[in-house]
């Protein structure tokens, strides 16, 4: 602990209904006031040397964020015994974010996003996802209560007064 920049968390947070679509910039495990920042956050930090936009606006450890997920695939994939070996150029991985783990299906870190096939990504890939997210400061930002129910129920009035206005055959 003494040697490392900083000693973060990787928790996924799933919804009601099974899916992958948050992550907590920071979570309280003992209520005692330390808070473990997520390892994203961790990685951003030590090139920024400051906390990122998203983590300053997150108060509360309590709240998460929505991830914008990336298109499958868009980031690039080698494999560390490669790295380890030298057999990839410095230049691939030099001035880049490197994030080691486990990627193939089967082996028990893979979990299910949002996207329209149903499919599943692996744990080191919802992290790079966080991490580019923190980057661009573009996480999705939920609309409020107000809005939601203004935007819920203008195409109901909409057709309402249709209904009023125009003639059967039109409506």
């Amino acid at each position: 602990a003494k040697t490392v920049d900083g000693i973060g968390h990787v928790n996924v947070e799933f919804d009601g209904d099974g899916i992958v679509r948050r992550g907590m910039l920071c979570f309280d495990p003992e209520d005692n006031g330390r808070r473990w920042p997520h390892i994203t956050e961790l990685v951003y930090r030590s090139t920024g040397k400051t906390m990122s936009p998203a983590y300053r606006r997150n108060n509360n450890c309590n709240q998460s964020v929505l991830i914008p997920y990336s298109k499958r695939g868009a980031f690039s994939e080698i494999a560390y015994a490669d790295i380890l070996n030298g057999s990839v150029p410095a230049d691939l991985i030099q001035g880049r974010d490197v994030i080691i783990g486990a990627t193939a299906t089967g082996l028990g870190d893979n979990y299910p996003v949002p996207f329209g096939d149903g499919g599943m990504l692996s744990g080191s890939e919802i992290m790079a996802n966080m991490l580019g997210a923190l980057r661009r400061d573009d996480f999705i930002r939920p609309l409020g209560t107000t809005k939601s129910l203004l935007l819920s129920f203008l195409p109901v009035w909409i057709l309402l007064i249709g209904f009023l206005r125009w003639r059967p055959r039109v409506a």
